[in-house]
């Protein structure tokens, strides 16, 4: 009993951290236009950034158990970043083609109008669609949330398909966090050791869409 009191408390805390983040991030720019776009089955993009948020929560909870240490905060407003991409993908607007390919992209330079990102933040949103987009993340923090995104996408996907079950719409449904974690320990820890960390070396500007994550950025 202990054991799962402990684990609801951990995961209303995730919850409790995750509304904070977001609150901050609807007042500081457009994510609450995400809550009016859907993303897989009947889930909104606005619930499925929220379910990958608490998921790599999770996952980071897990990775700190084990005394891997990760950046939360970039973790999570990535996360909740990383599908900013702003409009309706279902939309057959010819500037929406390609999005599996090019969305990290767009929500990275709609994310840059908006927002101070740190060098963390932005790796996640351009390389969470690894290896759809073929380049891997460079920190553990991407890794965790690239797993994360995977593993929210298809329980909302296959939610939204089975008999009697619209799509997941609770927040914070995809936890797998231990699961999550043993992956991006393995994946991320070379590219953890050799990612540049913020505030070493000088700051340079590069363009919005650029597939870069590694270049000096501030938070506000």
């Amino acid at each position: 009993m202990k054991r799962k009191d402990g684990a609801r408390d951990n995961a209303e805390f995730r919850a409790r951290e995750v509304a904070r983040a977001t609150a901050e991030l609807e007042r500081a720019g457009r994510l609450g236009l995400t809550r009016t776009f859907i993303q897989h089955g009947d889930v909104t993009v606005f619930d499925h950034v929220t379910s990958v948020a608490q998921a790599s929560l999770a996952a980071a909870d897990a990775l700190a158990r084990a005394g891997v240490r990760v950046d939360r905060a970039s973790l999570v407003r990535g996360a909740l970043l990383h599908d900013y991409f702003l409009y309706d993908w279902h939309d057959p607007d010819p500037s929406h083609r390609l999005h599996g390919f090019r969305h990290p992209f767009f929500a990275l330079a709609r994310a840059e109008e908006d927002f101070d990102l740190t060098p963390r933040e932005r790796n996640i949103i351009v390389r969470h669609m690894f290896p759809l987009v073929p380049v891997p993340p460079t920190c553990r923090e991407a890794w965790i949330v690239c797993l994360a995104d995977k593993w929210c996408a298809l329980r909302e996907t296959v939610a939204g398909r089975l008999p009697g079950r619209g799509g997941t719409r609770t927040a914070g449904a995809c936890d797998g966090g231990g699961t999550l974690a043993a992956g991006a320990a393995r994946a991320g820890d070379g590219a953890a050791d050799g990612f540049a960390s913020e505030g070493r070396g000088p700051a340079r500007s590069v363009p919005a869409g650029n597939d870069t994550g590694r270049f000096q950025g501030r938070r506000g």
